[in-house]
């Protein structure tokens, strides 16, 4: 049962251990074949470009979370042949592939700001929250910490205008409306929400 993670006392056979490993590639795999077929959208070429970096910030978290909980682990992108058993991928070079893939959606153009991201969509401030999590806990993933690169990209991640929710709009205090059923006004410290709207 859940209980068994309380304790940390879990293992390979567990049903939620094995869930979770399998969403993980599911969502690789999605994101993947998003971006595969993505070509045959009959799309701007600007909005389809942003479409295409949203699949690859969501397939990053996926892999996030395949390398912080599991380590080594099979590795595909959408360059790879439907089908074929995907190598499995050490994870120091997870986590560079991750570092770099991260940093090219941080530089490059084509997802939204904090101020024009359509509520539910990975924002430019996702892929460098996730960049800045993957760097704070590099010694872990790799022997080497990167302290100051996690500093860099939180203090530019803080200048696109994200801040503590410290002041509350109504019966709750500022804290709790975190956690109320329509986050998606709460812009200020909520970054990459599950999208609720109260109804």
């Amino acid at each position: 049962t859940i209980k068994n993670f309380h304790y940390m006392n879990w293992t390979t056979d567990d049903t939620f251990i094995y869930a979770f490993y399998s969403r993980i590639f599911m969502q690789v795999s999605a994101a993947n074949e998003f971006i595969r077929e993505a070509k045959n959208l009959d799309l701007d070429q600007t909005t389809l470009a942003r479409y295409i970096d949203e699949a690859r910030v969501l397939r990053a978290i996926a892999y996030y979370h395949a390398l912080d909980c599991f380590g080594n682990v099979p590795f595909s992108t959408e360059e790879d042949i439907v089908g074929v058993t995907p190598v499995q991928i050490s994870r120091t070079d997870l986590f560079n592939w991750l570092a770099d893939e991260l940093t090219d959606l941080v530089n490059g153009a084509h997802l939204a700001s904090r101020t024009s991201v359509t509520a539910g969509h990975a924002s430019l401030g996702t892929a460098k929250f996730l960049l800045a999590k993957l760097y704070l806990n590099a010694e872990v993933y790799t022997g080497t910490a990167r302290w100051s690169d996690c500093a860099t990209v939180l203090k530019s991640l803080m200048s696109d205008g994200y801040s503590l929710h410290t002041t509350s709009a109504g019966v709750y205090p500022a804290y709790q409306e975190l956690f109320l059923a329509d986050n998606d006004r709460c812009t200020d410290e909520i970054i990459f929400s599950v999208q609720q709207d109260g109804l």
